[in-house]
């Protein structure tokens, strides 16, 4: 998939995150900007209306979808 339609399709992406993860019994965000090929950092848990950031600070990507976008 060409480059600029995954970037288009970035901001919408995040809002649906926002909303699942308000819609599941728990979730966990992992990063894999910084990371090896191949391995994953968790960056926050969440369980209904709590919230635990495991980094600090966390993606600004990360923000976005625990603020609701």
């Amino acid at each position: 998939m060409p480059k600029d339609r995954i970037l288009a399709r970035y901001p919408r992406n995040l809002a649906y995150l926002a909303k699942a993860v308000r819609l599941v019994d728990a979730a966990i965000l992992y990063d894999s900007h910084d990371v090896a090929l191949g391995t994953h950092k968790a960056v926050a848990a969440c369980r209904g209306d709590l919230t635990q950031a495991l980094i600090h600070p966390l993606p600004v990507w990360a923000q976005q979808v625990l603020h609701g976008v």
